[in-house]
């Protein structure tokens, strides 16, 4: 005999001892039922009463004593007495059995004292009953009335049973008084006003996994349907998290002092200022909830036991199979053995799960309140630039995901070490094995990720490139197509999809790889383990029998699972911590430097007034200041020294970039102090930037934010900043909301509510930061002289103001003048000015400052917006009447899926569908040929065949995977793509006017990313599960085939199970993105605006608002979770109801199956809980996946395309001479609209003519352009040369001709690629070394060429240092104005490309600066010699270089006239 066998029977014979004497021992002290009734349960409250005992005496006295309470505590008393009457009758006995009785009375007693010690302590710290007590008295209900049937059936009516009955009957009223709402005098006034709350949420939780229906309470079934969910407890309100977490996550005054002297010094010697120095935020957060993380080991130990006690079960059930004689308590004792561990597995993991949701919302609460506080204490710039929201849309929910497996890392790793142990009582040592498959699986992994890692870097960096210069394309596209770049631009959008396809199928290859090794470790792992217990020498001839087998490979299961998540820990760790790095690193930036003196409130430490000055004299006084912008450590002001006089208005002046926007952060405290001081009476100022902050919220709102609303006052801001005919046309008045950013507001607009929102904070002191600049003159100067005149609002207030602005006239309202020369220094005089030298200054500085934009500039814009918001409301609505209309059905749900399948084809999804069967067949095929080697005993099945099954099963897997992501997925990404592609620039002018080309982006971005990654991913792994859980069905009625007539029952079950999950679910994720989106909405806002809302006092107000926005997140977000969990409690409650029939179905009906049936059958069944809960979770995945197929498909069914004609082909050289003639031709830009861009128009324009187009907004003079381009459709006719322009194609037409449009193209690509935008997509390749060096001369010269173009220009020293044409072009450093002239440039080489004698130029000049118009007209004169050019212009200044001038108004020409006067 080998010594193998030797060890595993000595093995073997230790652990039947040690059992067995176990055993006999709890015997010698417990009758069987005792330990059943008593012992285990009372044991268990035993163990827990001290963690509950430190839970409940933590938190203060809340309640008073009263009645209530104490026929609770009189009741307990009893309840003591009577168990202490137990023990003594007990004692009295002098049976055999008298010993063993009294134990299990004393562990009752000291239970009853136990819990009555509970009781006491709970009902004078807690406000809500304990549900550790109600169970408690539940169980024991349930127990007493067990004994006391036992007791009648032993004796009839004795004193034990009268003990059992009232013990039962005292449990009862303590529950039945503990499940009373508890509504109890108050000690605390600060809880009083909460309790009320408290203990309604408390009734309406209670429901919640008690009622039946699904075991979901009618009160959040409805708020679920209404959408407005039910507030979660008061310990998840944010400001009692905040308050939690900040316990911790605060300095002591020590350091706080230390760390600003440390700033002090930093600044001093110009260096970053240090971070704070906290305690690390994972131990932090432990400290704070260590007894909610403790707890929650607790089910989780209890999930781990009762998983182990299956593959035991399971031999115990086949060894009764196996037996003919088996009693028949034996059976009825296995049934509810079995029953007791499907549900223990189920209630067990829901209870972790929800404790770890609940743990989850507590730490996402935490983090946010202190990430929302933070924010408000930091720099503006670094507000700015920490995005805020990828914290909480990333960061915290990333550790909402990982949290949970984190938290179980100390039971998986006892479930690993046991489950090895168990198993090797089944095959020794030979049990560690399994740890090899999955190690070296991890192992080849981890050194393939060197592999893999840079093609998703790759890839991920170039789809990021992708999007970014598809947005610059999209919000572009208009211009793009009026200078005929749309085709090129298509496909160059299309060629940027197929190389970030061809990168991800890169990836995807060695993914496929890591599969194979997964795949191959999942499914090779049981065939090792099961080939070592083949090789034993008890089984040399034959297979092992069933009871050995299927146990095994049940703990083979059971052991994969926490193996795999303990090695794949270090990742999941790594991946946590880098989580919480990036929310600590954002709390531990420096705060804002508050380095100003404010008058009895703050004097900074570090800092000192020069000698002999004194403080706050006036409002603000600034003292030899260096001040540099905000996180710059260089001045850009030297020993600036003034003061704001109180009720004075102080202009500040200067050339731009001189530092005036600096001094008024300096001023408001935002900016780098570097030497001097800043003294304050008040830190209440206002200010109005260039750039004005909104938010998404009323106009009211916006201007008086959190003040108290005072109309006759708002009435009179409001007339001041002539606000009130803009209030007049926009719906609603004053509550009309002004959108993101204030979207949906034109610029001047826009301003004009800074201005009111500054000057309604009524402020000692009011800062004004160039507010004009977005104004046309005349309203800018109306609104100029109505606040700060001599009789102006701000005047008559006596508001300390200091104003910059471009405006000549702010000279003539100021008391003083502050002029920053542009060297760094300031000097101050009063008005009239003194010196001669000063006063020349200003108005050298005034004579070069351009004027404003015009009044039209603003007319225009509302036009487009006002369009736009009508669209987007028809959009809307079309939306919602559809959605309840026409709700999403079988067959809309096959529409969506053609849409997606017929780019792959049909037949062939049709056979990947089959390979995916064949898939899930194969997984569960070595399984069944273990069974089917089993009952035959057959020489023919050997361990070849068994690996074999799962071989195949493996590389059929790795197939499917590659097979869709390399060329499945793509192929259909890419057609989708393109249709998109073809929709967008192919569409009209008018819609893409009006057009959110923010939700158009997110089709090319996350939508692409959707369809091409997650939709084919989560559709295979539906289809998959499908098809899985079909098998295991099968598998399991196959074990008991009288099963199958509940077949109907289960399939019956399931659909309404799912019907009401998926709607419900979707209904709680809608909810949760609608909550989520104000939050993160709120955060983007107060990043934006922090400075100017703690210029204005706003930040309280701001935290409350964003805690409020919180409290409304975190429901979703529980809910949404909570709700998971019940699928998980139901789909596992209906497991264990299969798991006991088909139990009772084996042991107790004739015609028994194989043991090896009914192994595999109980195998699957353990399973298949999870597969169904799988399915339901990819399922939903997948459904949320399809919207952004939905969006595609409405997209293209809604984008409206150019209408088409019969076109034929140019001629070649066309337009040679420039011939054009519009005659009868009549425009309108939508086909509904009552009003025509072009009225009954005709016009000719001799060859080489240069006509001027004139008129105001909408008199429809870049009408002209637009028909001739065909961006506006027509009737009459319009030729060029004599050629129909209706019979040609737009996109030729728009290449053909030369067009300069208003709206800059700038494509995100090199100087060069901007110059020749046409050679964009051009990748030619040499086939020999003579052909590539003609290539390259060929580029040479046209180099040479394109750099001759831009130094005419006088662009091209820009380049220099650079990387010449291969500069990019945000590198380039251009203005607005060089910018423009880029453009020109452009086209003057088109122009000199095709030799086109036509071009249109529209309002090019607009913005080049004046200076250089001139210039710019003289080189468009020389560039464009013999050419007709048409000139779209707003003033007749603006089109000097014309012969003609048209004036149009209504669509007609209402004026013509010659440069001769004629």
């Amino acid at each position: 005999m080998s010594s193998s066998l030797l060890n595993q029977m000595a093995n073997a014979a230790f652990w039947e001892n040690f059992w067995e004497e176990t055993i006999a021992t709890v015997n010698a002290a417990f009758t069987y039922e005792e330990l059943v009734l008593q012992v285990s349960p009372l044991s268990l409250v035993l163990a827990l009463s001290p963690f509950f005992l430190r839970h409940y005496s933590q938190p203060p006295v809340y309640l008073q004593h009263n009645p209530f309470p104490r026929v609770k505590l009189l009741a307990a008393g009893v309840l003591i007495c009577l168990e202490f009457l137990n023990v003594v009758l007990r004692r009295m006995r002098t049976d055999p059995q008298a010993d063993t009785m009294v134990a299990a009375a004393l562990i009752d007693l000291v239970a009853a004292l136990t819990i009555g010690i509970i009781l006491y302590i709970e009902q004078l710290h807690g406000i809500r009953a304990s549900a550790f007590l109600r169970l408690y008295l539940f169980i024991g209900c349930i127990i007493d009335a067990a004994k006391g049937h036992l007791f009648h059936l032993e004796g009839g009516f004795s004193s034990a049973l009268a003990i059992a009955v009232a013990a039962g009957f005292f449990r009862f009223l303590l529950l039945a008084m503990e499940v009373l709402p508890k509504k109890l005098p108050i000690v605390s006034e600060t809880v009083e006003l909460t309790t009320g709350e408290e203990i309604a949420r408390e009734e309406r939780r209670r429901p919640y996994f008690v009622y039946p229906r699904l075991f979901v309470s009618r009160q959040l079934r409805i708020s679920i349907e209404n959408g407005n969910l039910m507030p979660i407890a008061d310990e998840f309100a944010s400001d009692r998290l905040f308050e939690k977490l900040r316990t911790y996550w605060q300095l002591d005054d020590e350091t706080a002092d230390k760390l600003a002297k440390t700033r002090r010094n930093a600044q001093v010697n110009g260096k970053v200022p240090p971070p704070l120095e906290l305690e690390g935020l994972i131990s932090t957060c432990y400290a704070v909830w260590h007894t909610e993380f403790h707890r929650m080991l607790v089910p989780r130990l209890v999930f781990a036991t009762c998983t182990f006690s299956q593959p035991f079960i399971l031999k115990t059930i086949l060894d009764v199979v196996a037996q003919d004689d088996s009693p028949l308590s034996h059976k009825i004792c296995l049934v509810a053995v079995t029953l007791l561990a499907f549900v223990g597995v189920t209630i067990a993991k829901s209870s972790y799960a929800h404790m770890n949701y609940l743990m989850v919302t507590r730490l996402r609460g935490g983090l946010v309140t202190q990430v929302i506080e933070k924010t408000h204490r930091i720099s503006y710039k670094d507000a700015r630039a920490s995005a805020t929201t990828s914290l909480l849309s990333t960061d915290i929910d990333g550790i909402a995901a990982t949290l949970p497996r984190v938290m179980e890392l100390p039971v998986t790793f006892l479930e690993t070490c046991f489950g090895i142990h168990a198993l090797s009582w089944f095959v020794g040592n030979s049990s560690f094995l399994v740890l090899v498959p999955v190690l070296v699986s991890n192992v080849f992994s981890w050194f393939w990720g060197f592999v893999a890692g840079p093609a998703l870097d790759a890839c991920n960096k170039f789809a990021g490139s992708r999007v970014s210069k598809t947005s610059s394309v999209l919000y572009q596209l208009g211009g793009i197509k009026m200078v005929g770049l749309g085709p090129t631009m298509a496909k160059f959008l299309q060629r940027l999809r197929q190389e970030e396809m061809s990168l991800s199928a890169r990836y995807r290859s060695f993914e496929t790889v890591t599969i194979f090794s997964m795949q191959m470790a999942n499914l090779m792992t049981p065939v090792w383990i099961v080939s070592k217990a083949l090789s034993q020498d008890t089984f040399e001839d034959t297979v092992p029998p069933a009871n050995v087998i299927f146990p095994i490979l049940a703990l083979v299961a059971a052991i994969q699972g926490p193996l795999g998540r303990l090695l794949d820990m270090s990742s999941t760790i790594s991946s946590m911590n880098g989580r919480f790095d990036r929310i600590q690193k954002f709390l531990s930036l420096p705060e804002r430097d508050e380095y100003r003196f404010i008058k009895n409130k703050h004097e900074p430490k570090y800092r000192r007034l020069p000698p002999g000055r004194e403080r706050f004299i006036h409002p603000v006084e600034v003292v030899d200041v260096d001040v540099a912008p905000p996180g710059v450590r260089q001045p850009v002001l030297f020993r600036v020294d003034f003061s704001l006089t109180q009720g004075s208005i102080t202009a500040i002046v200067g050339s731009p970039r001189t530092g005036k926007s600096t001094l008024l952060q300096g001023i408001l405290g935002e900016a780098s102090l570097i030497e001097g001081a800043i003294c304050v009476q008040n830190e209440e100022m206002a200010i109005c930037g260039q750039i004005t902050w909104l938010q998404d919220v009323s106009i009211l709102d916006n201007i008086i934010g959190p003040l108290p609303y005072n109309a006759d006052f708002f009435r009179r801001v409001i007339n001041c900043c002539l606000l009130q005919n803009d209030l007049s046309r926009l719906p609603g008045g004053a509550d009309y909301i002004a959108g993101p950013g204030g979207r949906n507001l034109s610029t001047g607009q826009r301003q004009k509510i800074g201005i009111a929102r500054t000057v309604y904070s009524r402020t000692a002191v009011m800062l004004f930061d160039d507010p004009f600049a977005s104004l046309d003159r005349k309203t800018a100067v109306s609104i100029l002289f109505h606040l700060f005149g001599a009789s102006g609002l701000l005047r008559e207030m006596g508001i300390t103001v200091a104003l910059v602005s471009y405006l000549r006239e702010s000279l003539d309202v100021s008391d003083r003048v502050l002029l920053l020369d542009g060297r760094g220094y300031a000097a101050l005089e009063d008005q009239p000015f003194q010196t001669p030298a000063f006063a020349a200054s200003v108005k050298e500085l005034f004579d070069s400052v351009p004027e404003g934009p015009s009044e039209e500039v603003d007319d225009a814009e509302r036009e487009v917006i006002r369009r736009s918001l009508e669209f987007e409301k028809q959009e809307k609505l079309s939306s919602r009447v559809a959605a309840g209309n026409t709700p999403r059905t079988s067959s809309s749900d096959i529409g969506i899926s053609a849409l997606y399948l017929k780019p792959m084809g049909y037949v062939v999804a049709g056979l990947y569908s089959l390979l995916i069967f064949g898939l899930a067949l194969g997984e569960h095929m070595p399984n069944i040929y273990l069974r089917d080697w089993i009952d035959s005993q057959s020489a023919t099945y050997s361990v070849v065949g068994y690996a074999s099954a799962a071989g195949v099963t493996c590389l059929i897997g790795t197939l499917s995977y590659w097979l869709l992501h390399v060329k499945l997925a793509p192929r259909a990404s890419l057609e989708l793509h393109q249709n998109l592609v073809d929709a967008i620039t192919g569409t009209t002018l008018t819609f893409l006017s009006v057009v959110n080309m923010g939700s158009m982006l997110t089709l090319f971005d996350q939508d692409a990313s959707t369809l091409s990654r997650q939709l084919p991913f989560y559709a295979m792994r539906t289809t998959h599960t499908l098809f899985s859980v079909i098998i295991k069905v099968y598998v399991v009625l196959s074990g008991a085939p009288y099963f199958i007539a509940f077949l109907p029952v289960i399939v019956f079950a399931l659909h309404h199970i799912q019907k009401f999950y998926f709607e419900t679910a979707r209904q709680l994720r809608k909810l949760d993105i609608e909550a989520k989106a104000p939050l993160l909405k709120r955060f983007e806002e107060t990043a934006d605006g922090i400075m100017y809302m703690r210029a204005f006092r706003w930040l309280k107000a701001d935290t409350r608002i964003s805690f409020g926005l919180l409290n409304i997140s975190q429901r979703a977000f529980y809910y949404l979770f909570y709700f998971q969990q019940w699928l998980v409690l139901v789909l596992g409650l209906f497991a264990s109801g299969i798991a006991a029939g088909l139990a009772c179905l084996v042991l107790f009906l004739p015609g028994k199956p194989t043991e090896a049936t009914v192994g595999l059958s109980f195998l699957t069944l353990f399973q298949f809980s999870w597969t169904l809960e799988r399915l339901f979770e990819v399922g939903t995945l997948l459904e949320t996946s399809t919207w952004a197929l939905d969006r595609l498909r409405n997209s293209l069914s809604k984008t409206p395309q150019e209408s088409e004609r019969e076109v034929t082909p140019a001629p070649e050289g066309w337009p040679s001479r420039g011939d054009i003639e519009f005659e009868h031709v009549t425009a309108k830009y939508e086909e509904n609209s009552g009003t025509n861009a072009l009225q009954n128009l005709t016009l000719v324009v001799g060859s080489g003519q240069r006509v001027g187009l004139i008129g105001r907004t909408r008199s429809g003079k870049t009408s002209i352009l637009n028909a001739i381009l065909g961006l506006v459709d027509y009737t009459g006719t319009i030729t060029i040369d004599g050629i129909n322009l209706a019979t040609l194609s737009r996109d030729e037409i728009r290449s053909r001709l030369v067009t300069i449009s208003q709206d800059q193209v700038r494509l995100d690509a090199s100087i060069r690629t901007n110059l020749l935008p046409f050679t964009i997509n051009n990748t030619t390749e040499a086939q020999n070394e003579e052909q590539q060096q003609r290539i390259e001369a060929a580029i040479r010269e046209k180099d040479d060429e394109l750099e001759e173009e831009l130094k005419r220009f006088g662009i091209w020293s820009q380049l220099l240092g650079k990387s010449h044409l291969d500069t990019q072009l945000e590198d380039a450093g251009y203005t607005v104005s060089e910018l423009q002239l880029l453009c020109i440039a452009r086209a003057v080489l088109r122009q000199r490309e095709t030799g086109s004698k036509v071009v249109l130029v529209d309002e090019v000049t607009t913005s080049v600066d004046v200076w250089k118009q001139s210039f710019v007209q003289d080189i468009m004169r020389e560039s464009f010699t013999g050419c007709t050019m048409l000139v779209v212009a707003r003033t007749e200044e603006a089109v000097l270089d014309v012969s003609v001038i048209l004036e149009m108004s209504m669509g007609v020409i209402m004026h013509s006239a010659r440069r001769d006067g004629t």
